[in-house]
């Protein structure tokens, strides 16, 4: 498990790498496959959350899928604060997003910088997800369709200590927009 340093502006210090840190070192060949594995939530369980309307500009959620993860920017409002922050996923109807090999496209909507992701909400819409992902030394399956028609609040998947995975795959794909 690990992140993408893919900021050649950036130091290791920016990434939160300090003194003593071990770092494995993946060269990709390309940037269409074989990412490395991510811890993620399980997808299993899912909770509604009502909206707010004095969320800060970093909690704002689209039509859609939308990434939580938390920003370590220290110069950015999210990041001072260790806020997690909900970046909405802007994808058209039967377009695909590879999160394993894509997730440095996933940013704080504040300062852009990356951000880890942890897990997703719907609003709005029906989405298929496919992966495969590691249990008890096995890679197991996943199948699944979901809808969220709801115009209140967002239906986000639980993630912490015993709602996830670690992921080899994971694929998101909107069907329909509501």
């Amino acid at each position: 498990m690990g992140i993408l340093l893919d900021d050649n502006n950036k130091t290791l210090f920016d990434y939160h790498i300090g003194n003593g840190s071990i770092i494995s070192i993946k060269i990709a060949k390309n940037r269409g496959g074989g990412g490395l594995p991510m811890k993620f939530s399980n997808l299993r369980e899912k909770e509604f959350r009502n909206f707010s309307k004095t969320a800060p500009k970093w909690r704002y959620v689209g039509k859609g899928l939308n990434f939580f993860g938390i920003c370590g920017c220290k110069m950015c409002d999210a990041g001072k604060k260790n806020s997690e922050v909900i970046y909405p996923m802007k994808l058209g109807i039967n377009e695909e997003f590879n999160i394993i090999n894509n997730r440095d496209k996933i940013k704080c909507p504040i300062c852009s910088s990356f951000i880890e992701p942890k897990t997703i909400g719907l609003y709005r819409c029906e989405i298929s997800i496919n992966g495969k992902y590691i249990n008890n030394d096995r890679c197991e399956n996943f199948s699944e369709i979901f809808s969220s028609d709801r115009e209140d609040g967002i239906e986000e998947f639980k993630y912490g200590e015993d709602n996830y995975y670690i992921w080899t795959e994971l694929i998101f794909k909107i069907n329909k927009y509501y």
